[in-house]
């Protein structure tokens, strides 16, 4: 398709052109354009309504709901990437669209039930979520980054699509530690099985980077590192690269591996993580949050996204991390999630 542009740009917010042609406004949490709609408490409100109304839906009912609005999602551009998400994973980029919110989504390609599903308390989570991620990131990397001004840093993102988490991290690094990235270089590795995330996330750091934007001066690069991660090879070669260049060492996944991953996936890729890294690396991710615990080998309960995710609770989670060498520094709570940081 030819490019769709965006006539409507707003004021201080930089674009990129994702791999389908279309202008995207690029998510920057410092601009006041992508604040949360409502505060904290208030978001987790909505959110927990949302949960409770999806847990009671039995299956017929979310099966006939799903018919009925059917014809409907057919002619949103997200409300065809969550049909198609049904028992497998939400790909990066119309996860992407949801963070944007209604207010961003351009009339050259969303309709008004797009505006309504990134309204919904859905696309709040993750709104979210994203703000966690990036600051249990910024806050984690800060003292490390006061006490080695020069050392590069690397960004291990895992199934990490544009990189959203990353880039916000540094674009709040560069605002309230100017001095921390100054003398630095960085590079943002984002390991993921598909290219149309990475490519907009590569773009829209040029554009973050150029005149006026809030990454301006900065020695940062993206590069795509095409990556499953049922095979944890490919991490263990990119870990030894970065130990060779050496520096300081972030991982994160927003929205994957801790979401997505089988037990044994997540335990591999952190002890692949924990081996080739030095020390001082943090982790930072997201997983979804489980209403009970289980008996040992019984079904998992269904997950109220009715996509393939895995969902534990704090205590599963915190001992999963804990058997790969990692324990939890901190994490936040929301009604669907868990987002920690690991050391």
């Amino acid at each position: 398709m030819g490019l769709v542009p965006e006539l409507s740009k707003k004021p201080g917010v930089f674009y990129a052109v994702s791999a389908d042609g279309i202008e995207l406004p690029i998510v920057d949490l410092t601009h006041p354009s992508f604040a949360l709609p409502v505060d904290r408490t208030k978001a987790t409100a909505l959110i927990e309504r949302y949960a409770r109304a999806e847990a009671r839906r039995g299956r017929l009912q979310q099966w006939a709901r799903r018919r009925f609005y059917g014809y409907f999602l057919k002619r949103s551009v997200l409300g065809r990437a969550l049909m198609g998400a049904a028992g497998t994973f939400l790909p990066g980029m119309p996860t992407y669209l949801l963070k944007l919110g209604p207010d961003h989504l351009g009339a050259g390609y969303a309709q008004e039930i797009d505006r309504r599903i990134a309204a919904s308390p859905a696309a709040l989570a993750m709104r979210l979520r994203l703000l966690d991620v990036v600051t249990l990131l910024a806050e984690g990397l800060a003292p490390l980054l006061a006490a080695d001004t020069t050392a590069p840093l690397h960004f291990l993102n895992i199934g990490g699509g544009p990189a959203s988490d990353s880039l916000n991290a540094l674009v709040l690094l560069r605002r309230d530690h100017p001095a921390s990235l100054a003398e630095r270089r960085v590079q943002i590795h984002v390991l993921d099985r598909d290219e149309g995330g990475p490519l907009f996330g590569a773009r829209a750091l040029r554009a973050l980077g150029s005149e006026g934007g809030p990454l301006q001066g900065l020695d940062i690069a993206l590069q795509h590192v095409r990556y499953d991660w049922t095979d944890t090879a490919v991490l263990d070669t990119a870990l030894a690269a970065i130990r060779r260049d050496g520096g300081l060492v972030a991982g994160s996944s927003e929205g994957a591996l801790f979401d997505y991953g089988s037990d044994e996936e997540v335990r591999a890729n952190l002890a692949s993580l924990r081996r080739g890294s030095p020390a001082g690396t943090i982790v930072v991710g997201t997983a979804t949050r489980a209403g009970r615990a289980r008996r040992p080998g019984s079904r998992r309960e269904r997950s109220p996204h009715r996509v393939a995710v895995i969902p534990r609770t704090f205590e599963e989670l915190e001992a999963l991390v804990h058997s790969a060498g990692w324990r939890v520094e901190k994490h936040l709570e929301t009604p669907l999630q868990f987002h920690v940081r690991l050391v």
